[in-house]
C-alpha cells in the first residue's frame, strides 16, 4: 500500500508537541520546574523580612501570590518556548526532507518513505499512535513517520494501512 502526501510545518510542530506532552521525561521536567523550583519564592520572605519595612506575613503573601502565578502559567509558557524552538529549528533548515512531499509505502513488512532528498526504510515498528489529525508510526522511541489523516481517502483505507503496519514486527528493546 502506498500513500502520497504533503507534510506541512504545522504537522511537524503538532508531532513534536504531541511527543513532548506524552513523554515521561518531559512531563517530569515540567513538574519539577512548575512546583519545586518556585518553592524558592517561599524562602525569600524568611530571608528578607527582617531587612525591610514590611512584616513577614506581608512578604509571605507577596511571594505566595508569585508562586501561585508561576504554578498557574508556567506550563503554557514552557510549551510556548518549546514550540518556538521547534519552529526555529525548522527555519534553520536542520530537518531536510521532513517537510514537503512524501511517498510512504508498506511493502513486504517494510516501511519505505521517499522524499525529495532521501529514502528511508524500517523493518520494525516501535508503536503506533493516532490523534484527531495525525497517525504517528514510531520506528524508535524518538522518531516517527508523521501521516496527516487527510492523506487517507477514506476511513477504510486508513484501517487497511494500519492493519499492514501492525503486521510489521515490533522493535525489541
Amino acid at each position: 500500500m502506498q500513500l502520497e502526501f504533503e507534510l506541512t510545518r504545522k504537522d511537524y510542530l503538532d508531532f513534536n508537541m504531541h511527543y513532548a506532552e506524552h513523554n515521561k521525561a518531559f512531563n517530569n521536567s515540567l513538574y519539577l520546574m512548575r512546583f519545586f523550583v518556585p518553592i524558592i519564592f517561599l524562602v525569600f520572605p524568611f530571608a528578607i523580612s527582617g531587612t525591610s519595612g514590611l512584616t513577614f506575613p506581608s512578604w509571605f503573601a507577596i511571594y505566595l501570590v508569585l508562586y501561585l502565578i508561576w504554578v498557574s502559567f508556567f506550563p503554557k509558557y514552557y510549551k510556548k518556548i518549546l514550540y518556538r524552538r521547534i519552529n526555529k529549528m525548522v527555519d534553520c533548515g536542520k530537518i531536510p526532507g521532513v517537510i514537503g512531499w512524501h511517498k510512504l509505502s508498506v511493502i513486504d513488512g517494510v516501511i519505505i518513505d521517499q522524499t525529495s532528498v532521501s529514502e528511508t526504510k524500517y523493518a520494525t515498528v516501535h508503536k503506533l499512535e493516532q490523534t484527531e489529525k495525525h497517525l504517528f508510526i514510531y520506528v524508535s522511541s524518538i522518531m516517527a513517520y508523521i501521516i496527516p489523516q487527510a492523506a487517507f481517502k477514506s476511513e477504510e483505507e486508513k484501517q487497511d494501512f494500519i492493519s499492514l503496519v501492525k503486521l510489521i514486527p515490533r522493535e525489541t528493546p
